[in-house]
């Protein structure tokens, strides 16, 4: 069972495909999709990452094809009944979200810590070779225990504890393939990052604005971490969220 499933929001024709980050879940994505469903009608799906928000032997068994393939499919049935389909994504989600707008052609794109560079990126040739002999290893640091929020606790327990090689060279090679796709975008994006990311830099922004094709606009906030879309200001991403829908 998922420590947190896909999530359908039914409204208008009018449509949202939220797609969740790297060992996370639809959860993090919810804030943003139900105040679009109250205060738009829009209809809102999060789909769930295969691998992700059920257990670590499951996440393990996963990659890139995998994710790609939901969000895929994902979209695939939202094109029965919608009449317009905006896509968003929290950090690997934003590489995912840019994959299917080039390839779909979607007009409008949110990008959330869009994870094209991380801080993690020195460590590449490491992960690739580790990742040859060794799946994951255990954190010596592994983060707190979260009391007060038992999904997130369950996720901390079965991703967040761990050092995922495997996966973490699929995300790489994943974030390569987005990569090569950002010139070839045409639609308009709004791309939000924040100055107190610790996962996903705040050079990623130039990188974005030479990189990325397509009109494009940049909200920064301040004191973020990297889930911006649950952050101490995410009424402010959420506003400007609304905003660029609402256009």
């Amino acid at each position: 069972m998922a420590i947190f499933p896909s999530q359908l929001l039914q409204g208008s024709n009018k449509c949202l495909l939220l797609i969740h980050g790297f060992t996370g879940s639809p959860y993090e994505m919810m804030y943003i999709a139900e105040n679009v469903h109250e205060r738009l009608g829009w209809t809102v799906r999060v789909p769930r990452l295969p691998g992700h928000a059920t257990t670590s032997e499951d996440f393990m068994r996963t990659g890139r094809r995998d994710w790609k393939r939901r969000v895929i499919d994902e979209y695939y049935d939202m094109k029965n009944y919608c009449s317009e389909i905006v896509v968003g994504g929290l950090s690997m989600g934003g590489v995912l979200t840019v994959i299917l707008a080039v390839e779909f052609e979607v007009r409008r794109i949110l990008l959330y810590a869009p994870a094209f560079l991380t801080v993690f990126q020195k460590y590449l040739p490491v992960i690739f070779f580790t990742s040859l002999f060794v799946n994951r290893v255990r954190k010596k640091e592994p983060l707190q225990v979260i009391e007060d929020d038992p999904v997130r606790e369950r996720l901390r327990q079965e991703y967040w504890s761990y050092n995922y090689y495997r996966q973490s060279r699929e995300f790489f090679r994943l974030q390569f393939e987005g990569r090569k796709s950002l010139e070839n975008f045409s639609g308009k994006a709004l791309v939000v990052v924040s100055r107190s990311d610790s996962t996903v830099p705040i050079e990623v922004k130039d990188y974005l604005e030479k990189k990325l094709g397509g009109e494009k606009e940049f909200l920064v906030l301040e004191r973020s971490p990297h889930v911006v879309v649950t952050s101490e200001e995410k009424e402010i991403v959420l506003e400007r969220t609304l905003e660029f829908l609402k256009r």
